[in-house]
């Protein structure tokens, strides 16, 4: 469904059929690392589509930059309800080796 913002109010959401599903291959079931998925929709939609870099963005360290991501994650660890809003946040761009010392580091 593409423009829910309210679990509750579907008016002026679009549904389509699923082409195709691309799991990142690194997901994990038992730890949920790398929990997202590309979902290629079976039409076109009538929402303005995200604007994608085409190119490298040199950042080094962290930047003062802030970017808005959102979902319908669980709000807490080991909770299997999703909230009725769509959730935003808003977090720092990062250099990538900023990003990969995060991810790979040792709790």
């Amino acid at each position: 469904m593409v423009g829910l913002f309210d679990q509750s109010d579907k008016f002026g959401t679009e549904t389509f059929s699923t082409k195709k599903v691309i799991a990142h291959p690194k997901f994990s079931q038992s730890t949920l690392d790398y929990d997202y998925t590309l979902i290629q929709l079976g039409g076109d939609s009538k929402f303005r589509t995200a604007e994608l870099n085409t190119v490298e963005l040199d950042v080094v360290g962290a930047s003062k930059t802030m970017l808005c991501t959102s979902g319908w994650e669980t709000t807490s660890e080991g909770s299997y309800t999703l909230p009725k809003i769509l959730r935003k946040v808003e977090i720092p761009m990062v250099s990538k080796d900023v990003f990969f010392f995060m991810v790979n580091r040792k709790e």
